[in-house]
């Protein structure tokens, strides 16, 4: 039955490609279907060897050869050569170093500032909120970190509504206010004056620990008057116009940060990358200070640490066309059907 499926999504691909002279389209169509379920249409499974399973040729044009198309076939365009791994790791080298030195003005590859300066070592303690805008989904935590303990945590997750995602400023940071709100009210804290984290994961230009403007919208994102705006400041002025809890915004971090420090934590601060493969990709790590030229030249504070976590955004690799050699025909049609066609999103 599998194999069945499978050729007859292809054969119907392959009705709509143009890989059919237009004239004899229908005649040749119900020949293959007569060739390809002329035997047994129930089958229980597929074979397991390539020289078992089933091909079908199909004719493109009449001046070129018969090709035939197995899974197999298929499987190599997603294969990359060690040279092209090779190429492409080099050209991703120079971004981030161009990323370091300018920003996006002169790389795809932004290199960020975190404006953390270290990593966690296990001894930390304490009671905080922790706040998650990653994705399609909110988070909001109640964390306690005891040393030598596992931490303990209660959490509200919800997924974020359409008309928020897609809607203003005020109506996206007014329902994660909302959420944050309702959730320390049930918990019976929310005049305790505890410590939120925020986790923004999305690409910000970020000016300190606490100061960040959003560079651009990915991962579906458009809700307007955002873009070029302090995420601190619009989630500070929602919580104000909800009222009824009292927190102190003290840090915002990538997503891709914040998994590297989580991960120090846990291994007593040690941790050499942090990534995510998820609705995006990224990764950071720990650079020296003095390489940092973009990011702390429009620092709004002085920054008197030698290292600083770095928020490579690598997804953005490709965006203008670099990356043409790494794609295959599918990347290309799901970015054209993508809500921002040409960037990571």
């Amino acid at each position: 039955m599998l194999g069945t499926l499978y050729w007859a999504e292809k054969l119907h691909q392959w009705r709509r490609s143009d890989g059919f002279d237009k004239t004899d389209r229908a005649d040749r169509a119900d020949s293959i279907d007569r060739n390809l379920y002329s035997s047994s249409p129930t089958h229980s499974s597929v074979p397991s060897t390539p020289e078992q399973r089933p091909s079908i040729s199909l004719p493109r044009r009449e001046n070129e050869r018969r090709k035939s198309i197995t899974l197999e076939s298929v499987m190599t365009e997603f294969h990359l050569s060690k040279n092209t791994l090779r190429r492409m790791m080099d050209d991703m080298n120079k971004a981030m170093d161009k990323g370091l030195e300018g920003g996006l003005a002169k790389s795809n590859i932004a290199m960020l500032p975190s404006f953390v300066p270290h990593l966690p070592d296990g001894t930390e303690r304490g009671k905080y909120v922790a706040m998650d805008l990653g994705g399609t989904n909110l988070r909001v935590m109640l964390m306690e970190i005891v040393p030598d303990e596992t931490p303990t945590a209660t959490q509200f997750n919800t997924r974020i509504p359409n008309w928020a995602m897609h809607g203003t400023a005020v109506q996206l940071f007014d329902f994660i206010a909302k959420c944050m709100t309702e959730f320390l009210e049930e918990k019976g804290v929310a005049q305790d004056g505890l410590k939120v984290g925020f986790t923004f994961s999305y690409p910000c230009e970020q000016t300190s620990l606490r100061s960040a403007k959003l560079l651009r919208w990915t991962k579906g994102f458009d809700a307007s008057g955002v873009e070029g705006e302090d995420v601190v400041r619009l989630l500070e002025e929602a919580i104000q116009r909800h009222g009824g809890i009292k927190v102190e915004v003290v840090a915002l971090i990538n997503d891709t940060v914040g998994t590297m420090v989580a991960a120090a934590h846990e291994a007593k601060g040690v941790c050499h990358l942090g990534v995510i493969i998820a609705t995006g990709t990224n990764a950071s790590y720990m650079e020296h200070s003095k390489k940092i030229s973009y990011g702390l030249a429009n620092a709004s504070e002085p920054y008197p640490y030698d290292k600083m976590i770095i928020d490579t955004e690598w997804g953005g690799f490709g965006d203008k066309g670099e990356g043409e050699y790494l794609k295959t025909q599918y990347d290309r049609i799901i970015d054209a059907r993508s809500e921002h066609p040409g960037v990571m999103a």
